[in-house]
Order: C-alpha cells, then sequence, then structure tokens
C-alpha cells in the first residue's frame, strides 16, 4: 500500500478544521525565508508537493486536490466566464514554470483564504514562482495583511515592469494598478475580486505630465511610456511632480 498523500493544511502543519496557523509546521515549509539584499528568496532546499493542475495565471492544485493561491500577486482573470486581457498569456507562464513540478509551499500569517484555498509563496528550485510573474508583467500585485512579507518587494518589480511596458502593462489599454488594503480594515478586498482600474481619463493640456502613482514616476510628452500611461496625477510643471515626490521616467 501506498503513502497517503498529505494535504496542504499537513504540510503546514496546521490541522484541517483550524482557522489560525500553527506553530507545527513540516520541515518542507520554511517559515524563515532567506532574504539576500537584491534578490529576496522564500528559501531553498526540500521540494515540496506536485503540482497536478494549473487553475489560473495566481492559482495551483496540488496532488491531493488541495488549491493554493499566490500571495501578493494577481493575475487577469480567466474563470468564472472572464477573459481579461493577457489573462491566458498569464496561465501558460504559470504552467511552463509549475505544471507537474514539485513545489515548496512557504506560508505568510494568514495559512487560508476565506474560500479554504492556501495562501503560499511558490519555489521551484531556486525559481520564486509569485516574483516571476510580476517581475515578467504576467501579474500586478495585490497586498491583503497580514500576509505582507514580500509586498515592497513585489511592488518594485511591478514598477519597473510598468515603466518598461513588459507584459500586460504595454498590451492592455487598461492594465490594473497595485492594490492594497491596510491592516486592520474591515473592508479588506478578496483574491477573488477585481483589482482597481487605472483612471481612463487623460491630464488636461495646461497639466499634461502625467504622474504614475504606484512608481512614483512623471512622464512628459513626447516620451516613450507618455500615451500608454493612465495618469493617477497630473501635473503642469517638472518642478511641481518632483515636489510631489515623483521622479521623471528615463524614457
Amino acid at each position: 500500500m501506498g503513502t497517503p498523500t498529505p494535504s496542504t493544511q499537513q504540510l503546514f502543519g496546521i490541522p484541517a478544521n483550524a482557522n489560525q496557523e500553527s506553530d507545527d509546521a513540516d520541515p518542507l515549509i520554511d517559515d524563515s525565508p532567506s532574504i539576500s539584499a537584491n534578490h529576496p528568496t522564500p528559501g531553498v532546499g526540500l521540494e515540496g508537493v506536485l503540482v497536478t493542475s494549473v487553475i489560473d495565471g495566481d492559482t495551483i492544485e496540488v496532488e491531493g486536490g488541495e488549491r493554493v493561491r499566490y500571495i501578493g500577486i494577481d493575475t487577469p482573470e480567466t474563470t468564472l466566464g472572464k477573459n481579461d486581457c493577457y489573462g491566458q498569456a498569464a496561465v501558460e507562464r504559470n504552467r511552463e514554470l509549475v505544471d507537474g513540478q514539485r513545489v515548496r509551499l512557504e506560508r505568510d500569517v494568514e495559512p487560508f483564504d476565506k474560500y479554504g484555498r492556501t495562501l503560499a509563496y511558490v519555489t521551484v528550485g531556486k525559481t520564486f514562482v509569485n516574483e516571476v510573474l510580476v517581475a515578467e508583467g504576467f501579474a500586478s500585485t495585490l497586498t491583503i495583511p497580514p500576509n505582507v512579507r514580500f509586498a515592497d518587494h513585489f511592488a518594485e518589480l511591478a514598477a519597473e515592469a510598468r515603466e518598461e511596458g513588459r507584459g500586460l502593462w504595454g498590451a492592455c489599454e487598461d492594465a490594473p494598478t497595485t492594490s492594497s488594503t491596510p491592516s486592520g480594515s474591515t473592508n479588506r478586498p478578496d483574491y477573488n475580486e477585481a483589482i482597481p482600474q487605472a483612471a481612463t481619463t487623460d491630464c488636461p493640456l495646461d497639466r499634461a505630465i502625467k504622474g504614475n502613482a504606484q512608481s512614483m514616476i512623471y512622464h512628459v510628452p513626447g516620451g516613450e511610456f507618455y500615451e500608454r500611461t493612465k495618469p493617477e496625477a497630473c501635473f503642469a510643471t517638472e518642478p511641481e511632480a518632483v515636489t510631489a515626490g515623483y521622479r521623471r521616467s528615463k524614457r
């Protein structure tokens, strides 16, 4: 008789009926990931569970039938009757990274969402999957406290991807903005809720400089990314933008 396949609850060291995290985590799950100066990763070492299905760009199913939702990121929707811009590309990239692979699941503070899905940082070998999807422009950020371990890192990667027009940032007219909710908020977003869309109005002619509040970068008319940028702020002069904390786009 073969060895029974453990559930992700068991892998996380959490009873199946538990509503809060346990201190008895499985050795496969590293709660204290190593973080380098420039490239944080959620741990290296033993591999964990087999990915049996890729549900969408940020959700997988692993052996035992457990569903795992990636922490800190959000890809365009392709389920529930939706077919958002760049969604299928995100699914395919996720499939390339994890389908049929044994992955490590790293938890943060809150182990499950309200749908019972495991919330995790996912690695394949030394590849940090959550990170790759953001850096390559397949995902935007979705920060839901208390799971904020890599929130700043993901925000930096998303800003770079958006600045350079990678993935959905260059392909989609209404690319998403960052979503986050302060700790303690009673109106917390959910991992299935849509990300707020950037404003679709353009800046007036007398305040033509566009500010991107996510990256804190401003774009001047004639710049490479000016036309595709959906402004969250508009400025009349560059000194005004700089005073507001923005920096000029390099392109």
